[in-house]
Formats: C-alpha cells, sequence, structure tokens
C-alpha cells in the first residue's frame, strides 16, 4: 500500500521519536527520569524554549505523575503530539493493518502497526495498555479516546 504524504511523515517523525527515547533511556529502563527527557531534547529545542516549558512537557507525558515518562505514557504523548499534526495520517496507518477491514486491530495487526512506528519491541506492552476491555482488539476509537485523553490532561498541565 502507497503512504500519501502525510502518512510517511507521521510514520519517520515516530520513528525518530522512538530512536530519541531509546538513546535517552540511558540506564535502560525504558523510562525518562526529567534529566533524560530534557537530554533527550534537540539543543535547538533547549536553546529556544524556557526550562519550565519543557517541564510541562515532561509533566504531560508522565500521566501518573509518577516523575517518570515510560514508554507507554511517551508512545501516547507521541501520538497526541502528531494527531495535533497528523489526525488523517494516523487514520491511514491504521486503516492500512486493518487487514479484515473490520475497524479493529488484533495482537497481530497492531504488532505491524507498531512495527512500523518504531514501537515493535514494545508493542504487547502497548496493546495490553490499549485493550481496555480485554477484548483481545484495539479499535480505532479506543486510540482517540487514549490520545484525547491525554490531550485533555496535557492542556490541563499547561493550564497549572
Amino acid at each position: 500500500m502507497k503512504h500519501d504524504s502525510s502518512s510517511t511523515e507521521f510514520i519517520l517523525e515516530s520513528q525518530l521519536d522512538t530512536l530519541r527515547f531509546a538513546e535517552a533511556d540511558t540506564d535502560g529502563d525504558r523510562a525518562l527520569s526529567w534529566d533524560e527527557f530534557l537530554a533527550m531534547q534537540p539543543h535547538g529545542v533547549r536553546d529556544s524554549w524556557p526550562e519550565h516549558v519543557i517541564q510541562q512537557w515532561f509533566g504531560a507525558a508522565d500521566s501518573d505523575s509518577d516523575g517518570l515518562v515510560s514508554i507507554n505514557e511517551y508512545f501516547t504523548w507521541m501520538l497526541v503530539k502528531n494527531a495535533k499534526q497528523h489526525v488523517d495520517a494516523i487514520w491511514h496507518v491504521f486503516s492500512k493493518y486493518d487487514k479484515d477491514k473490520s475497524g479493529v486491530l488484533d495482537a497481530i495487526e497492531f504488532s505491524a502497526l507498531a512495527e512500523e512506528v518504531g514501537f515493535g519491541a514494545v508493542a504487547y506492552e502497548l496493546f495490553t495498555d490499549l485493550d481496555r476491555d480485554h477484548s483481545g482488539s484495539v479499535n480505532y476509537k479506543d486510540l482517540l479516546e487514549v490520545i484525547s485523553k491525554a490531550h485533555n490532561e496535557e492542556q490541563l498541565q499547561e493550564v497549572r
């Protein structure tokens, strides 16, 4: 299946975000401390944004407020960040892996999607987090709800 330019850009940005996470996770615990999160930011970002703004981003990504951004929290935060620009691309990528066009992704389909966007190593963890009703599948609505909830929490963090 051919990617449109928006889907390709979304996939490339997701893969880059995944690589940046892996490089920043210096202790290999699949979670970023504040120091690791800050170090992950490109020099241009660190030079352009005050540290308190980057701390707000960290707070938005750290949805359980435990002081760490887990790989699952990072995946959700990354989706929210990219959804603002690439909502059609997210649907396109989701649809690409919905092989039977059922409107849901089973674990195998989701694993293939996670692999393409750079989160293949944690596909199972992500799938079980997104499969909130334990149906053995994730539908697009579930994914949008997670994105929407995370986006609303991010907005609350910005207000604080």
